[in-house]
């Protein structure tokens, strides 16, 4: 979906054929991805289309290297106890 929408803007119907799902499954991760910043929507006539965000990713980068980070600190704690 990610790619899908990143090539073009696109309906969660339109979306929905490609990735084999539903309208209603489309829709649903699309509100997913809203949530998280990284698509916004718009209308576009009588649709209503969602793009990616420029930028996005920043939040969730950030987010996922904080992460890697406590893991990797977890894991060198465990071997110097070990």
């Amino acid at each position: 979906m990610l790619v899908l929408l990143g090539e073009k803007a696109s309906s969660a119907s339109r979306l929905s054929e490609p990735l084999g799902i539903s309208r209603q499954a489309a829709a649903r991760h699309l509100g997913i991805l809203l949530d998280a910043g990284l698509a916004r929507r718009r209308r576009d006539g009588r649709e209503i289309v969602f793009e990616l965000v420029p930028g996005g990713w920043g939040p969730a980068t950030d987010y996922i290297g904080g992460l890697q980070a406590g893991v990797g600190g977890m894991s060198a704690k465990a071997s110097e106890s070990g």
